[in-house]
């Protein structure tokens, strides 16, 4: 229970100096690293003793994380886990928390488990691989991917010459997921170099994406491709597979959009009706927050603009808003640069129902958080190393906590597998080192980590659930109850700090 990041930062300087040959620095690490081992005896211990209040007569604790140090150890899913009954006393089961989460579930009366392979399933996935099916998505259960960037909508690919179309990018990427029954949600990446009048870009793969300047074109792009994945067999894409979430451009408070809060209003605007106009049925997602600051200094000043932009006061042009966590720049799932998810949330909806969008369900779109080392984090910023252990049970707060405070979607961002060298910015990076599955061309490894074991079992535990409850059982003591088929299952852990 104890957090022994430091000694394992001074463990992993010990080995570095011992693959230089620097023996002597190697020891003197080691021997620090022991000290600090050491002192912890007189520390306050992160665990604590709680009597969990519930109505059943027996439940089954188990841990959210593999009895394992690494998932290359788990020979078969099924004994991944070790779950121990419980008998409940006088109305309580006494459990011993540490900051590994652990799933408590009444099993006074065993019956079916509920299945949900529709749209109120909370598990996605965000950009995994398009270019064959990965059945390892249904063995972890998940109903929901996003399609972004090269694998999504893009103008400038889709329609490279004004008037002339290549669809099939696109159709298979979609076409992919829709044989399988698995929900997309497609972002549209409005740049083309034709109507920037731009003949290259300045910086490969990086557009500068404004308001279209030629705006009737881009509707009539945006009601093409709404009208090839509509379903109604009209137009549409071979199979007439069906997108029913779309997503107009990506991040406007990072580098994805150059131009003003006020110009992305009117694009959200202009798209919104198009694609309502198309397909009644489809919803849109507003582009996802890039960070917690992009929020105040971008989003609310472009919500404001869209507000005086109304023709009445229901009208609404956006259905979803989508938030964007990620550990790149440290933090955990509670709180990045200096901003709590807890509060982000509050101010978001609070912003949400002053402008008219009261109910409106909020995303998070791309969540993550790392394993291992990443290889150059952003100026300023130190990553510790992190176990796949720490990775696994990281995973499930992540999920967990967001979902008590009324996010409705989570997708795990970069696929299952790790990437490789994602962006160009070096192999083992930040977004290298957070997929579920190792990448062999990092390091070697392709075993599934044992965050892929959590995540399924999360998915078993969960689906099918309803009304969130959070539990007061103390200071530093997270614990949340589920109802699924009348029964609960909660998940709890303890976090000192």
């Amino acid at each position: 229970g104890f957090n022994v990041s430091k000694a394992e930062e001074l463990d992993r300087l010990s080995r570095e100096a011992a693959g230089k040959g620097n023996y002597d620095e190697s020891f003197r690490l080691i021997l620090e690293a022991k000290s600090l081992l050491e002192k912890m005896k007189d520390l306050p211990t992160n665990q604590i003793t709680v009597a969990l209040p519930l109505s059943a007569t027996k439940v089954r604790v188990t841990s959210a994380v593999p009895d394992f140090t690494t998932g290359k150890d788990v020979k078969d899913s099924r004994k991944a886990f070790t779950p121990r009954p419980v008998d409940v006393k006088d109305g309580k089961v006494t459990l011993t928390l540490t900051n590994m989460p652990v799933f408590v579930e009444d099993i006074s009366d065993v019956s079916e488990k509920t299945t949900d392979t529709g749209e109120t399933s909370p598990f996605g996935i965000h950009e995994p691989p398009v270019d064959t099916y990965d059945t390892r998505l249904d063995d972890l259960g998940i109903r929901w991917i996003r399609l972004s960037g090269p694998s999504g909508v893009v103008w400038d690919a889709d329609e490279p010459e004004k008037g002339k179309y290549n669809w099939s990018r696109i159709d298979n990427c979609v076409s992919l997921f829709h044989k399988h029954n698995v929900n997309t949600v497609v972002t549209v990446l409005c740049f083309n170099k034709w109507d920037q009048g731009i003949g290259t870009l300045k910086v490969p793969g990086i557009p500068v994406t404004k308001l279209p300047k030629h705006l009737m074109e881009y509707q009539s792009f945006l009601k093409r491709v709404v009208e090839r994945f509509d379903g109604d067999g009209i137009d549409d894409a071979p199979g007439s597979p069906v997108i029913r979430y779309w997503q107009i451009e990506n991040e406007p408070d990072g580098i994805g959009w150059r131009d003003t809060p006020n110009n992305f209003a009117k694009l959200v605007k202009i798209s919104y009706k198009v694609i309502k106009e198309t397909n009644p049925n489809a919803k849109v997602v507003l582009a996802g927050i890039a960070t917690p600051d992009g929020f105040y200094r971008f989003y609310v000043p472009m919500l404001e603009a869209l507000a005086k932009m109304k023709e009445s006061p229901e009208e609404r042009v956006f259905d979803v808003v989508d938030i964007h966590w990620s550990l790149e720049a440290g933090g955990d799932y509670r709180a990045v640069k200096g901003h709590n998810m807890k509060t982000l949330v509050s101010d978001i909806r609070n912003k949400l129902d002053s402008l008219g969008y009261k109910n409106i369900p909020i995303w998070i779109t791309e969540m993550s958080t790392y394993c291992g080392k990443p290889s150059n984090p952003l100026p300023g910023v130190f990553l510790k190393e992190k176990s796949e252990v720490d990775h696994a049970a990281e995973l499930v707060k992540s999920y967990v906590y967001p979902l008590s405070l009324g996010v409705k979607k989570i997708f795990w961002t970069y696929g299952l597998v790790d990437r490789h060298n994602l962006g160009g910015q070096g192999v083992n990076n930040y977004f290298d080192t957070v997929g579920l599955i190792h990448n062999p061309l990092n390091e070697g490894k392709s075993h599934k980590k044992l965050a892929y074991y959590s995540y399924k079992l999360m998915v078993d535990k969960l689906t099918g659930s309803s009304n969130i409850i959070p539990l007061n059982l103390g200071e530093g003591i997270h614990a949340y109850k589920y109802l699924r088929d009348g029964k609960s299952v909660c998940v709890l852990w303890y976090e000192r700090n």
